[in-house]
């Protein structure tokens, strides 16, 4: 098919539809011609179902979150070194244990293992804060929906928006008497 514009009316208002060329070669093609903007609005359509499908936007939703961790501005590395801290001290713990074990009195070490809880303590405080942090800072798989679907309606407003993105994911539109096929471009990962 090819896009034709005809004025028609009072008002000489432009109309886009498209045309088998079949039919303008007389080759025997007998669909009528479709306004683009049926066409149009069928391919957005089933791009957007295709778009807010539960495993398109949990991978979207699971790949954004993925790259706010690795750039929360340090709040990982934070944690990973408050982790790498307290194992430390879990380890000074242990060996200080294992001396009473073996015959070291108690009160000789029991204000160094006293100090160490207590270092212990605060960093699973500052562990658990940062982890606080970034999960608010984690995108849920309603919010990506959310932005799809204001994407979509704010797409449908602009006719150069719509052209691009239905160029940029679809290969080709077959239309049919009875039905239409969407081929998608397949080197594009919607996910």
């Amino acid at each position: 098919m090819y896009g034709e514009r005809n004025r028609s009316g009072k008002n000489d208002k432009l109309y886009v539809t498209y045309k088998c060329s079949g039919r303008r070669s007389n080759n025997g093609c007998r669909n009528k011609p479709i306004n683009r903007q049926y066409i149009e609005k069928f391919v957005l359509l089933q791009l957007k179902s295709l778009l807010l499908g539960s495993n398109i936007v949990k991978n979207v939703t699971k790949n954004l979150n993925v790259y706010m961790s690795e750039n929360s501005g340090g709040l990982l590395s934070n944690i990973r070194e408050y982790e790498r801290k307290k194992k430390a001290i879990e380890t000074k713990i242990n060996n200080l244990i294992r001396s009473i074990e073996n015959g070291i009195s108690a009160e000789l070490v029991a204000d160094k293992l006293d100090a160490l809880g207590k270092q212990k303590i605060l960093y699973e405080g500052k562990i658990g804060e940062l982890k606080q942090q970034l999960d608010r800072k984690k995108i849920k798989v309603s919010e990506v929906q959310h932005a799809i679907s204001n994407y979509y309606e704010l797409m449908r407003a602009d006719e150069l928006v719509v052209r691009k993105f239905i160029q940029k994911y679809v290969e080709k539109v077959l239309v049919y008497q009875d039905r239409i096929e969407i081929i998608l471009l397949t080197n594009r990962d919607l996910s």
